[in-house]
């Protein structure tokens, strides 16, 4: 049985890039469990309908079924911090390539 964090990144990565097994186990986790499934099937809509369409208006409708589900922790830290999340969906500039580079000093230096 893989362990708790290996299931947490199994559930949060993107469903096409996993082998069969992979899937087989994944769909067993989110049987046996309704909250699983409906927490993923929440996150999948955050991950694949909000930030890639750009839809902002999509964020309110989003947290309030998130609020009251798994997903009701990270709602809050997204609903605690809003303006930057709405920033995030709305904005194409990003700093990810400067932090990419400052953690691939931060190793080298190690």
């Amino acid at each position: 049985m893989p362990s708790a964090r290996t299931i947490a990144r199994l559930l949060t990565t993107e469903r096409a890039c996993k082998g069969d097994e992979t899937v087989r186990l994944m769909v067993a986790i989110e049987t046996a469990s309704l909250a699983i499934f409906k927490a993923r099937n929440l996150l999948d809509r955050f991950a694949t309908a909000l930030i890639p369409a750009k839809k902002p208006d999509l964020l309110d409708p989003w947290l309030s079924v998130a609020a009251h589900s798994e997903m009701s922790a990270f709602a809050e830290g997204i609903a605690v911090d809003k303006t930057a999340v709405t920033a995030a969906v709305i904005e194409t500039a990003s700093n990810g390539q400067t932090e990419g580079q400052v953690t691939k000093l931060k190793l080298v230096k190690r």
